[in-house]
């Protein structure tokens, strides 16, 4: 069932619950109440940081939010309580600020071709009905009609592949020309001396890729903007490109079994370009061969079984989705089993029982 084909029966339907996607090696969750989105999970913390994401937006410097997550960790306050209300960033900034990241992650899953979901009501799942700590996820403020995601997603589809045609990779190179209010990456690049290349662009600015690229193609259609072939000695080295870079090293690591640390590279990777080809067989390769290794250490025959005391396990510091995992685990279904009939996942329930034996917290019959 296309992804888009899921965000249609949810709208059309007004479901309520829980959407979850496994996406390669990434799984992301959607709440939608009546057909709107109002809240977004992801197994990768970088979808789920407030902190990262205010500070991208540009709605606080880095200096006042060390400062307000020093007073988070004394108060026991949520990060979003703090933001708003001690004044350091306006509720109405912070809705939209997250309105527009919780699309752009959302949207992010139309690029994808392959993947599994799970949809559970809601009350009907014990692991969505528990209670989250308040940072776990994004909530939605107001929420997001299924709709008005779907359409944009079709748009952005669109819009990607006339992208591609005129900026085709990272190694091409940009310089302004003209400037207008409306479009200030030509501000960026008119105080640089020589054209540059587009992915080192991206690194400069903290705005998602999908906007800045908008304004490069915007700029260029209105003839504000000269765009050029990469220079030869550039073209012939593939690893001058930050993308290229991260690939590279997140390939050496695959060679030396560092799993989580290659996913999170190729992650950041794809997060730049969603089209990156060897990114994409990478990641791939890279969820094949930790499950090939996770099985290795733990075969789907052996049952693990709950063996620590309650004392130890408040002193655990689990999510409530690995405490919903730890309580399958009574000795009656194997990890074959519990791969299949949780909805975590294959590869996060195999991570979270690779946690709990490696705590003592189970052990294997």
């Amino acid at each position: 069932m296309p992804f888009p084909d899921l965000l249609q029966w949810l709208g059309e339907a007004r479901r309520s619950g829980t959407l979850t996607v496994s996406l390669d090696s990434e799984e992301r969750y959607l709440r939608v109440r009546e057909g709107q989105l109002i809240a977004l999970g992801s197994d990768d913390p970088r979808s789920r940081d407030l902190a990262r994401l205010v500070l991208a937006r540009g709605l606080i410097d880095e200096v006042r939010l060390k400062r307000v997550i020093e007073g988070k960790e004394r108060s026991r306050r949520s990060l979003r309580a703090i933001l708003v209300d001690d004044g350091h960033v306006p509720a109405a900034a912070l809705h939209a600020a997250l309105r527009a990241h919780a699309k752009d992650v959302v949207l992010q899953s139309f690029l994808w071709y392959d993947g599994r979901f799970l949809f559970s009501d809601a009350g009907t799942d014990p692991l969505l009905d528990e209670a989250a700590p308040p940072d776990a996820e994004l909530p939605i403020e107001p929420p997001i009609s299924t709709r008005e995601v779907l359409m944009d997603g079709m748009r952005r589809l669109d819009e990607w592949k006339r992208i591609a045609e005129v900026i085709p990779s990272d190694y091409t190179m940009v310089h302004a020309v003209g400037r207008a209010p409306d479009l200030p990456i030509l501000e960026l690049l008119a105080d640089c001396a020589e054209p540059l290349a587009v992915g080192e662009l991206f690194l400069r600015v903290t705005r998602p890729r999908f906007e800045v690229i908008q304004e490069l193609f915007e700029a260029w259609h209105r003839g504000l903007l000269a765009i050029d072939s990469p220079p030869q000695q550039i073209a012939k080295d593939r690893k001058a490109s930050p993308i290229d870079m991260l690939v590279h090293t997140a390939r050496t690591l695959l060679e030396e079994k560092q799993f989580d640390e290659a996913t999170a590279l190729l992650r950041s990777a794809l997060d730049l370009d969603p089209y990156h080809a060897e990114a994409k067989q990478l990641l791939h390769r890279a969820r094949a061969d930790q499950l090939e290794d996770m099985y290795h250490q733990f075969p789907p025959y052996r049952v693990p079984i709950f063996s620590a005391g309650p004392d130890r396990l408040q002193a655990m510091a689990l999510s409530p989705r690995e405490r919903f995992l730890l309580s399958r685990m009574d000795g009656r279904w194997d990890i074959g089993a519990l791969c299949v009939m949780t909805p975590l996942g294959e590869l996060e329930t195999l991570r979270a029982l690779k946690k709990f034996h490696h705590a003592g917290l189970v052990v294997l019959r």
